[in-house]
């Protein structure tokens, strides 16, 4: 980058070569690959992610029940249970994501719902301190 005006020196100097060299294989596009290219991206995703999702469930689900019956306030279980379903949500959609999906065509979908879902989770994060 030019220093003094902070336009490019070059029309290929975007700040790519800053990236650590190990992440400038990882695909940003995955619509951009060829069948093969996404195949084995695919493969080579974290394997335990979809598990550690799915068994957080259960825990998140429970603790988050036992919040709503303590409160005392009916809107302060109400948010609580606003922040149980968001990060639930999130949790279950991220566990098939990364676990039932079996061909591109499901990943895409799944990809979505669980970008969805996380706009979700961080809408029932914000509730309780929004309600309290």
């Amino acid at each position: 980058m030019d220093d003094d005006t902070g336009a490019p020196d070059s029309p290929d100097d975007t700040g790519a070569a800053d990236a650590p060299e190990e992440m400038m294989d990882v695909p940003t596009r995955p619509a951009l690959l060829t069948d093969a290219e996404w195949l084995e991206a695919w493969a080579a995703r974290p394997v335990l992610r979809g598990w550690l999702h799915a068994s957080a469930v259960p825990i998140v689900a429970g603790t988050t029940g036992y919040l709503v019956t303590r409160a005392q306030r009916r809107d302060v279980r109400i948010a609580v249970g606003v922040y149980a379903a968001g990060v639930t949500t999130m949790l279950t959609v991220s566990a098939a994501y990364h676990r039932l999906s079996r061909t591109r065509r499901q990943a895409e979908v799944m990809r979505k719902a669980d970008h969805a879902a996380i706009y979700g989770a961080v809408a029932g994060t914000m509730t309780p301190f929004a309600v309290v």
